[in-house]
């Protein structure tokens, strides 16, 4: 996995974290990889294929609603293992070579995934006073120039959405959050990955430490 240096989503994303609510601190990541895979995530996606079928009884995962796809097809061994990889690459400090297939979850649409960013976005001030979707009056619209970005990097309308379901029992660092989101938004033609993650927490909160592990926002999993 590269990553794409993409100015105009570091310079939204920036101004989303330029959060002005007291007691409130958010960790905003839009990040774009091109997905070409090394050795070592090659061997990742092979690893990923002998774990599932030894571990499950029906050696298969949902990838969509309306399909099954096994995990001994080469393609999604690939897009699991391109997943883990974003993740490795956004997140250094942690490794999250261990994940299962079954942490990941796919989104119906991509309609359904900007739903919820656009609603948690429309919690933070920087956004709800300068976005039309938050109705908001004022002329420059923030989550627009977004999804203008975004479109323009990825092609949202050729993508595959995931998320990712961390493991709370085995995640500490996810304590305090008040809300998350995560969405991988995977083209297969172009072979990028972009990958949105949004978490706040409360500067009050007793940890020392501020998490930016990306937990999904249970709203995501009704």
């Amino acid at each position: 996995m590269k990553y794409l240096e993409v100015p105009p989503l570091s310079s939204l994303c920036a101004k989303i974290n330029q959060n002005t609510e007291s007691g409130i601190r958010l960790n905003c990541r839009i990040e774009v990889y091109s997905c070409k895979m090394s050795a070592v995530q090659k061997k990742l996606s092979r690893k990923l294929r002998e774990d599932y079928l030894k571990d499950s009884d029906d050696a298969f995962v949902t990838m969509t609603d309306s399909s099954r796809e096994k995990m001994d097809d080469p393609e999604v061994c690939k897009v699991y293992g391109y997943l883990i990889s974003t993740l490795n690459a956004s997140y250094s400090d942690y490794d999250f070579s261990s994940l299962r297939p079954d942490q990941f979850r796919s989104i119906q649409s991509v309609d359904s995934a900007m739903s919820d960013i656009n609603r948690h976005l429309c919690e933070i001030p920087e956004v709800s006073q300068n976005s039309v979707v938050c109705d908001s009056d004022s002329g420059i619209d923030v989550l627009a120039s977004l999804w203008k970005e975004i479109d323009k990097a990825i092609t949202l309308r050729d993508t595959l959405v995931y998320t990712y379901i961390s493991d709370l029992s085995e995640d500490p660092l996810s304590e305090g959050n008040m809300w998350s989101f995560n969405y991988f938004f995977y083209n297969k033609e172009s072979k990028k990955m972009l990958f949105i993650a949004c978490s706040s927490k409360s500067t009050f909160h007793p940890s020392e430490s501020f998490s930016t592990f990306p937990v999904l926002s249970q709203e995501a999993t009704d």
